[in-house]
This record gives C-alpha cells, structure tokens and sequence, in this order.
C-alpha cells in the first residue's frame, strides 16, 4: 500500500498536480518505522526475521499466526 502510494504522489510526469515530494518522504518514513517495528516484534516474539525488503515485504519463519493477525491493516 505504501509503496503503490508512494509511486503515485512522487517524482511522475503524469500526476503533475499531485507531486509532493515532503509527503512522499514523510509516508516512506513511516512505512520503513512499521516494516522494522513488525521484524522487532516478530524477532522478540522467537520467529526468525529472513529478509526485509522495500517498505512492505517482511520475511519470517515460524508460526507467525501467533504474533500476527491475518489482514490488510497497518496499525498491527
């Protein structure tokens, strides 16, 4: 979700009126805080964190139904 909004309020040719590089830094910001607060949580939580990438992919092995709820939220 961050990403996808991302790409569309940045640097583009085609969304002129909607260019804003301060929110697009600040909506990156905060999805990278998310992304590494969930590999904290799930590495205090006993899963293997194995790969983090970009601003919404997080890689982990275990059962991660135990520290996760299943959903597109992105307050959990």
């Amino acid at each position: 979700m961050y990403s996808k909004f991302t790409s569309t309020i940045g640097e583009s040719s085609v969304n002129r009126d909607i260019r804003r590089p301060d929110w697009m830094h600040i909506i990156r910001s905060q999805a990278f805080a998310n992304l590494w607060y969930k590999s904290h949580r799930a590495h205090s939580n006993g899963l293997t964190v194995v790969r983090v990438r970009g601003t919404d992919e997080l890689h982990v092995t275990g059962d991660w139904r135990t520290v996760f709820t299943e959903g597109r939220l992105t307050t959990r």
